[in-house]
């Protein structure tokens, strides 16, 4: 089994054994379909020592098991049946990508027929959870409910990326939601269970959570950067796979968004019609990196990951545990260099400029709860900024900072931070929410299309500079208002 590193000897083998024991469970046919996939047998059922990926998430859930309890023996359950959901989802995303290669070898679908691939999918999509429920105990149902909620998110995420493919535009944070459901959720899951069959406390459980969701979403990122500039004796697949197929991933959508002078001719060739020949495809991929995709991609990774390893600190785990597992999460986007950076605590606690909403410079990063499993922000101007800290528009230095004023107001539906906080001047700019008007706090601090009128930021008494406004303003603010609308000016006491 080839994965990032040669180090995690046995992890590898317990990985190997349950992934054989739990496939040979199925009828015979499906059986000799799921042990090709899995690079055991060649395609007329011979054993051969053949790729069978990187088997990234199960060490990740076995990692985060030993960074609780210094032992990942009783997560295997879990990390195979996360292994399965993975191959099931690789299966079927073949299938609709019509993909000819995985892991230098033709995809099932190509060797024995979309039909039975789409039925060997189901098999291990079923399998897995069998495979979870045999553990027992108080975790098997939790642990299944975490593993159903990830394969909703995971195919929302799918069903957003093949909709993107018949559109001309998609926002960049569109595709940031759409790789936060289809890749980072089940990294999020992969970590969440590997700390929940630890034993470990809801604290450790969602910090590891939260880890692997930012480690998923850097994973993303570099693996779109692969789809373009990927050699295929390395991933397997064909190079300009992506933008053979008009995808619209992370490097292409901040291209496309970048508003630079190439991204009227990158436009052009995505809506081209006909398959791109070989100079397109090449013309293509210079023109992403010209418009700053590929850098943006790779900066928003880099954050990630580090901010990742930051978020494990205080949380009461093993130490070495949790230098193997920021390390593998470092080898993912190359940058070694970047755990040594999180052992030293100097990676920032809250994401900075570049992980805003609706940037080319990266993604925000969002935490996932057990209401909102993949953690997608409502997109109002107050989810700008997330971390640990609330975070909100400084009026008088004219720029984003700690917010701790005790009149900011936090927003109750589900998508949001129960900490997150805003200034009136979110309602000047009339930035709006994208969650449904039902689960608002009515005394959200945020314009929403629910909302007709706004307290007038004079009527109530603020506490620190930001939020004080004298009577002279007030009232000059007042006058002008009632200017524009056509109403008297005479401002009454």
């Amino acid at each position: 089994m080839t994965v990032l590193t040669d180090q995690y000897t046995a992890e590898r083998e317990a990985i190997d054994a349950g992934l054989r024991a739990a496939a040979s469970r199925l009828p015979g046919p499906a059986a000799r379909i799921a042990a090709y996939h899995f690079g055991w047998t060649d395609e007329a059922g011979s054993p051969v020592d053949a790729n069978s990926g990187k088997a990234l998430r199960p060490l990740l859930t076995l990692l985060a098991a030993k960074t609780v309890a210094g032992d990942w023996r009783a997560a295997v359950p879990a990390a195979i049946a996360v292994e399965m959901v993975h191959n099931f989802s690789l299966i079927h995303d073949d299938i609709i990508d019509r993909d000819g290669l995985r892991r230098h070898r033709p995809t099932a679908w190509k060797v024995y027929g979309v039909n039975d691939a789409i039925l060997v999918g189901d098999a291990l999509h079923a399998l897995a959870f069998e495979v979870i429920a045999e553990t027992g105990g108080d975790r098997a149902p939790a642990g299944t409910g975490l593993l159903a909620q990830t394969v909703r998110a995971l195919i929302e995420g799918q069903l957003a990326d093949t909709r993107f493919e018949d559109r001309d535009h998609v926002d960049l944070g569109e595709c940031v939601a759409m790789s936060e459901a289809k890749t980072a959720s089940l990294m999020a899951c992969a970590t969440a269970l590997g700390a929940m069959f630890a034993g470990g406390t809801a604290e450790q459980v969602d910090a590891l959570r939260e880890f692997g969701f930012r480690v998923g979403l850097a994973f993303q990122h570099v693996d779109d950067l692969l789809g373009i500039w990927g050699d295929p004796a390395v991933t397997g697949k064909a190079v300009y796979s992506d933008l053979r197929n008009r995808k619209k991933s992370l490097p292409v959508t901040a291209a496309l968004g970048s508003g630079h002078a190439d991204a009227a001719e990158l436009a052009r060739l995505y809506r081209a019609g006909g398959p791109l020949d070989e100079a397109a495809l090449r013309r293509a991929a210079d023109l992403v990196e010209s418009c700053g995709g590929r850098a943006a991609s790779q900066r928003a990774a880099e954050t990630l990951i580090a901010s990742a390893a930051n978020g494990l600190a205080g949380r009461r785990l093993h130490d070495d545990a949790v230098e193997e597992l920021t390390s593998l999460a470092a080898s993912t986007v190359g940058r070694a260099s970047l755990w040594a950076a999180s052992l030293a605590r100097t990676a920032p606690a809250v994401p900075t400029a570049r992980e805003r909403v609706g940037t080319a410079e990266g993604a925000v990063l969002r935490r996932p709860t057990a209401a909102n499993p993949t953690g997608r922000p409502c997109g109002g101007s107050c989810c700008r900024r997330r971390g640990r800290s609330a975070r909100a528009w400084n009026g008088r230095s004219r720029s984003w900072s700690a917010c701790s004023s005790s009149t900011g107001r936090r927003c109750t539906c589900g998508t949001r931070s129960s900490t997150m906080r805003t200034s009136w001047r979110a309602w000047r700019r009339r930035a709006r929410c994208s969650c449904p008007s039902s689960t608002r706090s009515p005394s959200m601090r945020s314009w929403c299309s629910a909302r007709t009128a706004w307290p007038r930021p004079w009527r109530r008494r603020r506490r620190g500079a930001d939020w004080t406004r004298s009577t002279r303003r007030a009232r000059s603010w007042r006058r002008s208002t009632r200017r524009r609308s056509g109403r008297p000016t005479r401002v009454t006491r």
